[in-house]
């Protein structure tokens, strides 16, 4: 976070220097956007449990299905993710698309796969293959997240002040990456 506030973008030269004024290392046309002071506190509270799957599902495979490859499943999240950045990237481009509502159906989805995740042993022979098809749709939709940063920085904050943006959002989603599969480990 601390590294962040030492980012100055590079514009291209053809770019008027009066149309853009970095005064200070904080870009205050950010902060007084009520939708990136929206979208900057959201962010964290909907990536509280983003990384829980990440950290636990090998050991919780292990632990329900111990004859299975619990590495396969992020495995399957990582070919995904790649399909869904390309996927909703395409789809995101188009111009009546708002990629903020995009990503809050991403948001819901991985959720709601999250918990779906728990209910793979009561697919009884099949808990290896529901985790795999779990896997495989909770990737889709976290290549929708990670793709839509960027379009959704330009389109709430312009495309001067996207690349500070997104590096806040980042510096503080980093504290509920770090904090949500700590405490979804506790017991």
């Amino acid at each position: 976070m601390v590294a962040s506030l030492s980012f100055k973008p590079v514009f291209n030269k053809l770019v008027r220097r009066n149309s853009i004024r970095v005064k200070t290392v904080i870009n205050r046309n950010n902060w007084k956007n009520v939708r990136y002071i929206l979208w900057f506190v959201a962010a964290p509270i909907a990536m509280f449990g983003y990384f829980v799957p990440f950290v636990h599902l090998v050991a919780y495979a292990q632990d329900i299905l111990p004859e299975n490859n619990g590495e396969t499943l992020l495995t399957c999240i990582g070919v995904t993710a790649g399909i869904g950045k390309i996927l909703l990237g395409l789809i995101a481009d188009r111009p009546n698309i708002n990629p903020v509502l995009l990503q809050q159906i991403s948001f819901v989805a991985i959720g709601v796969v999250t918990m779906l995740l728990t209910t793979a042993p009561y697919f009884k022979d099949n808990a290896y293959i529901a985790m795999v098809i779990y896997s495989l749709i909770l990737g889709l939709f976290d290549g929708c997240f990670s793709a839509l940063l960027g379009p959704i920085a330009v389109y709430i904050c312009g495309p001067e002040n996207a690349a500070q943006g997104i590096g806040f959002i980042l510096g503080l989603v980093s504290i509920p990456f770090m904090l949500g599969p700590l405490l979804a480990g506790k017991n």
